[in-house]
């Protein structure tokens, strides 16, 4: 008897410990095609945008923004009443600043902000935050620092004698004040110089990595910050064989002397740690992908352990152009396809690998507009993992196929399972895998598309206020969350 209470009670520990998702109630939406993003939070309250993005014949909607709040339980507690108005293909940036929500654009007058009353959801301003140089402006950024503080606007426009880029760099508080600007000239033909990333610390300091091609290929690291601009030689070829087919730069900003730097060229990546304020490279390190032919790797994530281990996140996204013809017209269909991912797990030295684990997968999405493709790619798709850190341990949350062994780290060359906003193959599973601090990786699947019709976004997921993973899913016109148990 005592040996079948204790059996009873191992199956009730295991029952408890594998509970499933809570979901919210479920958020409808008017616009077929509508995917959205997590904003930020304010005090309790959670923001996402919605509308703006639309593609198919939506996309004729594409100066609408709408939002909506839900609390720390999930529910929906606001939602804008109309669509706030957005020049077309103007929206520069949207974000939590101080106690508002922001929307950065671009016009004729130069770059302009919209203040979001943060309970109603009602526009509150609309000003002027840098005019018009009158010089021809070539693209407008607006970044913004790891703890929302403060963000740099950065204005790309010519120099008179047009071989030259001006890199105009505006850093702000979080209530709009203007601390100092910088300008960094650059060079205006991409075949001898490229910008790889921008990024601003939380002292407001903006990192600038700059791959110079004229002469001796190198990459630099321009330092602005209010006391001036400083530019270092940060990789060069005795660091990379193959410098020239660097790309790929991405950097966990550690203190505001220390960056940890992981670069690739799809082949191999190397990461290192490096003193902003020294040039010092206190720690070098490389990994070698595994290849096929359809290797394009891209690193996604830099997550910082506990333990000081840096975690480095890099997938095999791609895109697949396909054409069709039909009554002399020609249709073009871009299929992207996120197939395996690597976490790469570095010493808080950046001297040794401790671990790498590739997890295989398959999932591809289809679409017919390049630019809402590539920015889907870039930057909200529904298909790249959500990676995060807790304690030691690394986590992804993604999309699959529920017929894929994703712990064998065989690489997938193809993609097994399609997703699309409008709907999805029944064999779509939800799944969360943990690696630990010794790289040993446990995988759970957490929800599949045939139980609620709606599949991951993790352009929708985030941290709330009390520290909980919240899973953003959608499908067709409704949004849902659950928290991450």
């Amino acid at each position: 008897m005592r040996k079948f209470i204790f059996i009873a009670l191992l199956a009730l520990s295991a029952s408890l410990s594998a509970q499933p998702l809570k979901w919210s109630a479920t958020y409808d939406f008017d616009h077929r095609g509508t995917f959205g993003r997590y904003i930020g939070s304010i005090n309790g309250k959670n923001y996402f945008e919605t509308d703006y993005y639309s593609h198919g014949i939506m996309a004729l909607s594409l100066n609408k923004l709408s939002i909506f709040a839900t609390d720390n339980q999930n529910n929906k507690i606001a939602q804008t009443k109309e669509p706030i108005k957005i020049p077309s293909y103007s929206l520069l940036n949207l974000t939590v600043l101080g106690d508002y929500l922001y929307a950065f654009y671009s016009d004729k007058e130069g770059v302009r902000y919209k203040r979001l009353d943060p309970n109603t959801l009602e526009e509150t301003a609309d000003k002027l935050l840098c005019a018009s140089s009158g010089k021809k402006t070539f693209q407008e950024i607006v970044i913004q620092s790891g703890d929302k503080s403060k963000i740099a606007l950065i204005i790309k426009s010519s120099t008179e004698n047009k071989k030259e880029v001006d890199n105009k760099i505006v850093v702000f508080d979080s209530k709009l004040s203007r601390l100092w600007e910088q300008s960094i000239l650059t060079a205006m033909d991409k075949n001898k110089g490229t910008i790889l990333q921008y990024q601003i610390a939380d002292n407001g300091s903006t990192y600038i990595y700059y791959k110079v091609s004229d002469k001796q290929t190198k990459i630099t690291l321009i330092t602005a910050s209010e006391k001036g601009v400083s530019t270092k030689t940060l990789i060069d070829r005795s660091e990379f064989a193959d410098i020239e087919n660097v790309d790929n730069i991405e950097s966990y900003i550690v203190d505001d002397s220390t960056l940890f730097i992981a670069y690739s060229n799809h082949l191999k990546l190397k990461c290192m740690k490096y003193n902003v304020v020294t040039g010092a490279v206190m720690g070098n390190v490389s990994f070698d992908y595994t290849t096929d032919k359809t290797t394009n790797w891209k690193i996604r994530n830099i997550s910082k352990l506990d333990n000081g281990n840096f975690v480095v996140a890099v997938s095999n996204a791609s895109v697949l152009v396909e054409s069709s013809y039909s009554m002399n017209m020609v249709w073009m269909s871009y299929y992207l396809h996120d197939k395996n991912f690597y976490a790469v797990c570095i010493d808080s030295g950046a001297s040794k690998i401790v671990y790498s684990r590739m997890i295989s997968k398959g999932v591809i999405f289809s679409i017919t507009s390049e630019n809402i493709a590539r920015v889907i790619m870039d930057k909200i798709t529904f298909e790249r993992p959500l990676f995060f850190a807790k304690g030691n341990d690394f986590y992804a949350v993604y999309n699959a196929s529920s017929k894929d062994d994703d712990l064998s780290e065989k690489i997938v060359p193809k993609a097994k399972v399609s997703t699309y906003f409008t709907g999805s193959s029944g064999k779509l599973v939800t799944n969360c895998v943990k690696i630990s601090a010794e790289g040993k990786a446990t995988k759970t699947t957490l929800t599949t598309y045939k139980d609620k019709k709606m599949a991951l976004s993790p352009a929708l997921s985030f941290i709330n206020d009390k520290g909980d993973w919240v899973l953003g899913f959608s499908s067709k016109k409704v949004i849902s969350f659950a928290n991450l148990p």
